[in-house]
């Protein structure tokens, strides 16, 4: 394994250097390891001296244990209310939660209208098979910050799945608003992504399902934007589909009249 913890406690190599001068540990866990594929290793180590016929001090024998499971056993008993323990997001229980709450606050007309994004990772299972777990897991702890730092603090984000992650937007009042929206997700996740080997574009399929238009209860709203995050991925992935085509031909024609407008206000200025 790398020799430096994340955690910033005493490396694996400082505390072997105190056991070879004569420090003994019993029980010494060192956590945030990594292996070199990246994935996570947890150590508890036991150390003694080792003498020779002098009782001069020429050496150390040292025990250590992998913990890494029993250390992810005890983040879940003390996350179990709700977070994703990998992403320190939301999980899927806990925003099935909220999303009933928003449902609930819309109806007695104390929130704007909302939407539900399900954004889920395209490829993803050939990235871990190629790249290993471990940098998979970096993967998704990278789209994970970038997906909170692209939207407002009313928002939601949550880790809903192994690749998938589900957004509740608090107020879209127009459906150019969810479209442009999902698109600058879909900006953000296609950033590169550093690698040993050298860089890594990673691309994801956005389904958007609106309240009420896609439904008026969580379980149906969390299914229908799932199923027009499939169609995405069928049409090539890297793109974004709301539920309701009307809905989805509406957004895109107001998007490209914007961009237009955009266009020929960049050429008026340039003249």
């Amino acid at each position: 394994p790398k020799l430096s913890p994340s955690n910033g406690d005493e490396s694996l190599q400082e505390l072997v250097e105190q056991a070879l001068h004569g420090t003994v540990l019993s029980g010494r866990e060192l956590v945030g390891l990594h292996h070199r594929d990246g994935a996570e290793l947890d150590l508890q180590l036991w150390t003694a001296p080792l003498h020779n016929t002098q009782e001069i001090t020429h050496g150390a024998m040292i025990f250590a244990v992998d913990i890494t499971e029993r250390k992810r056993t005890e983040v879940r008993l003390l996350n179990i209310d709700g977070i994703d323990t990998l992403t320190g997001l939301v999980n899927r229980s806990q925003f099935r939660e909220r999303l009933r709450q928003a449902i609930e606050r819309v109806k007695h007309g104390d929130q704007p209208p909302f939407a539900v994004i399900h954004l889920g990772l395209d490829r993803f299972k050939a990235i871990n098979q190629s790249l290993g777990h471990g940098f998979g897991d970096r993967l998704l702890l990278e789209i994970s910050r970038r997906l909170a730092g692209a939207l407002y603090d009313t928002d939601l984000v949550a880790r809903t799945g192994g690749d998938e992650f589900s957004i509740l937007l608090r107020d879209i009042r127009h459906v150019r608003d969810g479209a442009r929206i999902a698109q600058k997700l879909l900006d953000g996740v296609a950033e590169a992504i550093l690698t040993d080997g050298g860089e890594l574009y990673a691309t994801a399929s956005i389904g958007i399902a609106v309240y009420q238009q896609d439904g008026t209860d969580a379980e149906v709203l969390l299914h229908n934007a799932d199923s027009a995050m499939q169609r995405a991925k069928e049409r090539g992935g890297n793109t974004s589909q709301f539920y309701t085509e009307d809905l989805d031909a509406r957004a895109r024609e107001q998007l490209e009249m914007e961009s237009g407008l955009h266009q020929a206000y960049e050429r008026g200025v340039k003249l």
